[in-house]
């Protein structure tokens, strides 16, 4: 994250935690996204649009979702930028992805993350 990127969520504890802390020592905004909370009164397709229009904004972002919509978000994000989602297992709790998305819109890379058992 970027001071100038934005961290687009619901109002959830991955933004009011992780990203609340991150956003402060780097001085980005947070801006909260109705259409990302789960039971979100909008057509799904309506919340797709919005997540692929970030993925493809030329900025860096950090969109926080949860399992139950986060795989839409995620394949609407891919299909803007002409790739296939990441394979694997759904995400576990504390996990997450990052799309490194490199200039022109291409899907350079995805990353999974997660915290190590300890």
């Amino acid at each position: 994250m970027s001071a100038t990127s934005p961290d687009i969520g619901q109002p959830t504890r991955g933004v009011d935690t992780g990203a609340a802390s991150d956003a402060a020592v780097t001085g980005a905004k947070i801006e909260i996204e109705p259409l990302f909370t789960v039971g979100a009164q909008v057509a799904p397709e309506t919340a797709a649009l919005r997540a692929a229009t970030v993925a493809s904004g030329g900025r860096a972002a950090v969109v926080c979702a949860h399992r139950e919509n986060l795989p839409l978000l995620l394949a609407a994000c891919c299909a803007q930028l002409d790739a296939r989602p990441p394979s694997g297992p759904p995400l576990r709790k504390a996990r997450f992805w990052v799309l490194h998305v490199a200039p022109g819109g291409v899907l350079a890379a995805t990353e999974r993350h997660g915290v190590s058992p300890g």
